[in-house]
């Protein structure tokens, strides 16, 4: 293997996941390594950390680890340890490095780190080259690069659509039907005690508390509705019966609006 063919440097385009474990590690190496033998016979000390599928301890199931790793796998070990390194020593590279040291680190930003105080070599897991990084260590040429993946919601089926349809509409009309009682309920109680207050010539509702509020109820479920009904003449009640039945109008008109707005959508 000729050294200055992995000396080329390569930026990597921002904002892309890579798994370049591999590109900055071959340049730190060769980097790394002296013109003569200035230092006597070592290890090369690699920093790594656990991104399957490119560095991971081999563990049952996995496919065996590669030899000289120090039971660590993947494509990236593969790829150096168990391959670049030893072609790089069959072909005579001098160097004082003899073998492979591994050392786990928490993340590849310990990783970056690591590399540039001179705690290791190299180091070799799915790492990302961007430009700070760039100032810190050097990358080598990327050898895997995957682009970014959005995930989004796909078209409904015809049965989930009738579905949804179905939830929208059923939570639509409980809605109503509970803003419907109560107003029918306490609106009739307050028709009720205007009309104790202040009695008309007309009087609409029975003496009997039940009945008079049954028939409150009645008034006020008519009058919500829009539909047409006797109302009482009393000087509060009648303003009142007025004010309701013009209120039952826009109720209809915003719940129609809303139905129509939550079917649509």
């Amino acid at each position: 293997m000729d050294g200055k063919h992995h000396l080329h440097r390569t930026r990597f385009s921002e904002g892309t996941l890579a798994g370049s474990c591999f590109e900055m590690i071959a340049f730190a190496m060769v980097s790394a390594i002296p013109a003569a033998r200035s230092e006597s016979a070592r290890p090369m000390r690699i920093a790594t950390t656990s991104v399957r599928p490119f560095s991971y301890i081999a563990g049952p199931g996995d496919p065996p680890p590669t030899p000289g790793a120090g039971g660590w796998g993947g494509y990236s070990m593969d790829a150096f340890v168990g391959n670049i390194f030893p072609v790089a020593l069959a072909d005579g590279l001098e160097s004082n490095f003899t073998s492979v040291r591994i050392t786990a680190y928490n993340s590849t930003s310990d990783i970056i780190l690591a590399v540039a105080r001179g705690e290791v070599d190299a180091g070799l897991a799915a790492i990302s080259a961007t430009d700070p990084r760039e100032i810190l260590v050097d990358f080598t040429q990327a050898y895997y690069s995957t682009g970014l993946g959005i995930a989004t919601r796909g078209a409904p089926t015809v049965f989930e659509a009738v579905e949804q349809l179905i939830g929208t509409f059923s939570l639509v009309v409980a809605g109503f039907a509970a803003l419907l009682l109560s107003l029918t309920f306490f609106g009739a109680l307050l028709l009720m005690w205007f009309e104790a207050i202040a009695p008309g010539p007309r009087p609409v509702f029975r003496r009997d508390f039940a009945w008079g509020l049954r028939d409150a109820i009645t008034m006020q479920a008519s009058l919500l509705l829009g539909a047409e009904t006797r109302q009482p003449s009393g000087a509060l009640s009648g303003p009142a019966a007025m004010a309701c039945s013009a209120g039952g109008r826009l109720l209809t008109v915003v719940v129609t609006a809303i139905s129509t707005a939550a079917l649509t959508t």
